[in-house]
């Protein structure tokens, strides 16, 4: 019987303990639940006794989770931050428009332009890798940009101005190689100069057709040089001076001397027209030169054809001065070969002793 008494006794608190966890959990949620501040936290040496739990095995109220999750979550969140920009709110863009960086503005002032035409842009680069745009892109520059068809220019260097790396650049020139793009002409090694290669840059056909390259260049069909642009002649630098633009350009070609329609690295002494019509005479027969546009302007700037030039633009003249059918020294071909100092014209006239 006293068993059963002690039991019914048990069970009965059990009941009014959680009688009273109920009443505490729905005063707590009539009142608004706040984080407990950091200086009312117990201090580290008062810690709750594990042993002083009660009987029924729950823990105080203190330590206890409340029952409503809601209430739980909002009061024991974290603070609200404020929120990120939004790039649609224009009061805010306004607050980091002082911030805003300008590239261009940082950029060096540069004098000069180069002639870029569509031809590359829409079809050519479409048809090419990211690096092999970029590495034509500053060849072209280098090479049309400054009115010749040749560049020298080291790998270091190429990579420097393209932004990309050695290797990719060294694949991307293979590539342009590969392509007909670009051709490598000679290796530049010694000292108190710049290590590199020569490239010959393929010039586009609407280049070509158009007979015509930036005025901050040497000019392609005309051969004059643009304004207040300095020549070299006989170790000497003169001055180039124009006359008034609406001069026509047939005019100019009449009164200027043939000297003063040079450039600066111009060596042949021959115009523009003869190098051009010595170059197209190439082409129809046959003898390799697939672009007499470009040898023409390599040859008039460089003067290593000067001598075939004059005997493909004066037999006509030499013919009806002397007959070298059967001449003993250039055996018909109106030029000899002179031992130590090579080929030139022959002006034997065997027709006279004899």
């Amino acid at each position: 019987m006293k068993t059963e008494k002690r039991k019914y006794r048990g069970i009965e608190d059990l009941y009014e303990a959680e009688d009273q966890l109920r009443s505490d959990r729905e005063k707590r949620q009539d009142n608004v639940i706040s984080l407990p501040e950091i200086n009312s936290l117990p201090k580290s040496n008062s810690q709750p006794d594990i042993n002083s739990q009660s009987e029924s095995g729950r823990l105080p109220d203190s330590v206890s989770l409340p029952e409503n999750l809601e209430v739980g979550y909002r009061n024991n969140r974290l603070p609200e931050f404020s929120r990120l920009l939004d790039s649609n709110n224009p009061y805010q863009h306004h607050e980091t428009e002082g911030i805003s960086l300008n590239l261009m503005a940082s950029l060096p002032e540069t004098g000069g332009f180069t002639r870029f035409w569509h031809q590359l842009t829409d079809h050519l680069y479409r048809q090419l890798t990211p690096a092999e745009q970029v590495v034509h892109l500053q060849l072209y520059r280098l090479s049309w940009g400054h009115g010749k068809p040749t560049c020298e220019i080291g790998l270091p260097r190429l990579a420097e101005r393209a932004g990309i790396g050695r290797s990719t650049v060294q694949q991307a020139i293979n590539g342009l190689v590969k392509k007909g793009l670009v051709r490598k002409l000679k290796m530049i090694i010694g000292s108190n100069k710049e290590q590199g290669i020569e490239y010959y840059i393929e010039p586009p056909s609407s280049l070509v057709k158009s007979n015509s390259l930036p005025e901050s260049s040497s000019p392609f069909e005309s051969g004059r040089l643009p304004k207040s642009t300095s020549i070299k002649e006989k170790k000497t630098y003169k001055e180039v001076t124009h006359k008034d633009s609406s001069q026509s350009d047939v005019e100019k070609d009449k009164k200027e001397p043939e000297h003063a329609t040079r450039g600066v690295s111009v060596g042949s002494k021959f115009s523009i027209e003869d190098c051009r019509r010595y170059a197209e005479h190439l082409n129809k027969t046959n003898q390799g030169i697939n672009n007499p546009g470009g040898f023409a302007l390599t040859i008039y700037r460089s003067g290593e054809a000067d001598e075939l030039i004059a005997t493909f633009l004066e037999p006509k003249t030499t013919s009806a001065k002397t007959d070298h059918n059967g001449c003993p020294r250039c055996y018909g071909t109106g030029m000899e070969v002179v031992e130590g100092k090579g080929a030139r014209r022959c002006t034997y006239n065997w027709q006279a002793e004899q």
